[in-house]
């Protein structure tokens, strides 16, 4: 189990890697950057799928599982979102909406299995929402 689970978690992170290089180009084809990051988390998903099980951690773990129930439909329901704006609306905006919120989720979501990860992201959320605030604190 543990090789298939390195395996496909090391093949989504290198799907990362390459959406990180890819990322200057985001203003130009959001779509590239949206499709490996897809990739990416489905990969992500199918390694903990596979140490887990598939019925255990998806059904009992994600989806209803009362702690982090809400960040697993948001985070299933971004992946479906920027799947659907990047491949079939090939809508830029909705595209670049959907991909960030699939990326917090995301980071959430891996935090979430590793010990004091979920605190840790937390608190790292609720600095970029005080820097986000300061920001645009001047248009409020």
């Amino acid at each position: 189990m543990y090789p298939y689970f390195v395996c496909l978690f090391m093949t989504g992170l290198f799907f990362l890697f390459l959406a990180i290089l890819f990322l200057p180009w985001i203003v130009v084809a959001p779509r590239k950057c949206a499709n490996l990051i897809n990739m990416a988390t489905i990969m992500i998903l199918a390694a903990f799928s596979v140490l887990k099980g598939a019925y255990q951690f998806l059904v009992t773990d994600l989806l209803c599982n009362k702690k982090a129930g809400i960040f697993a439909a948001l985070y299933v329901l971004s992946l479906a979102a920027n799947i659907y704006a990047s491949m079939v609306l090939k809508n830029y905006l909705f595209t670049i909406i959907s991909l960030a919120v699939e990326v917090v989720c995301l980071l959430y979501f891996v935090a979430s299995y590793f010990p004091g990860g979920k605190k840790g992201m937390s608190y790292m959320l609720g600095l970029v929402w005080t820097m986000v605030k300061q920001v645009f604190s001047c248009c409020f």
